[in-house]
């Protein structure tokens, strides 16, 4: 996980094992590359009440001066953020400040609304077939439902072409089958799709039109059924009569 924290000059990566942290390191946004180790990080929740120093005292000091809500002011003094804590706000601070007073004239900021990325996030779920495993971590998925959950990761950035690097290794037929059918939904929902890929039986009945690479070269550029007769295909994927002959001899 990479966050920003507040307090940190440079972003953090979390590397997770299971539910605790295994490591903190400092690493560099140009190349995305890990610089070195660090003790702590402080991270709070995107929150526009934070609880530093100042709020756990004065919360603190509430429970005492306004004990109709000691029940909060206990949470906030220790720390813990919940739903709602903003609404304690004027309590708490002296001062309101707007989030456009704390940031630089050229900063950014990113809103997100978190139903609205749940939603998106069930929508592309069901538009694989993966609507019943939103719950599951991906790790415990079957490997064909792991690659059709990629497949969901790259259409949730909306892009105008959709690129899949050989989908359908290691899957078995029905897993293969499965995916030819997805990538036809996509097309036909009118998303361009490239497809790389060594499984000539799959590319030939799933492709409108079929590129052949030999050493990196185009060979051949046409319909399915123009690369699949010519013989320079045949020759280079399948061997021609001379390559045989050779095999048989050194046999």
């Amino acid at each position: 996980i990479d966050v920003f924290p507040s307090t940190a000059d440079a972003p953090v990566r979390i590397d997770l094992w299971d539910d605790e942290v295994d490591r903190l390191t400092a690493f560099s946004v140009a190349d995305q590359r890990t610089t070195h180790d660090v003790e702590e990080a402080a991270v709070f929740p995107a929150r526009e009440l934070l609880p530093t120093d100042e709020v756990r005292a004065r919360a603190a000091a509430l429970i005492r001066e306004e004990p109709w809500g000691a029940a909060q002011w206990e949470r906030l003094a220790e720390g813990q953020s919940f739903d709602g804590m903003e609404s304690w706000l004027p309590w708490l601070c002296e001062g309101e400040h707007l989030l456009s007073d704390l940031l630089p004239a050229e900063a950014l900021v990113l809103v997100c609304e978190p139903r609205r990325i749940r939603d998106r996030a069930q929508e592309l779920l069901d538009y694989v077939g993966l609507g019943k495993s939103a719950e599951l971590l991906a790790r415990n998925m079957p490997y064909g439902d792991q690659r059709r959950l990629e497949i969901a990761r790259a259409l949730a950035t909306d892009p105008q072409v959709l690129l899949l690097d050989e989908p359908t290794a290691g899957m078995n037929p029905k897993e293969t089958e499965e995916a030819m059918h997805l990538i036809f939904k996509i097309r036909d929902s009118g998303l361009a799709v490239v497809v790389i890929e060594h499984d000539m039986r799959f590319i030939f009945n799933l492709c409108d039109r079929v590129l052949c690479l030999v050493r990196g070269a185009l060979l051949i550029e046409g319909t399915p059924g123009e690369v699949q007769s010519d013989p320079r295909v045949i020759e280079a994927y399948i061997g021609g009569a001379d390559d045989e002959t050779e095999e048989e001899a050194s046999a």
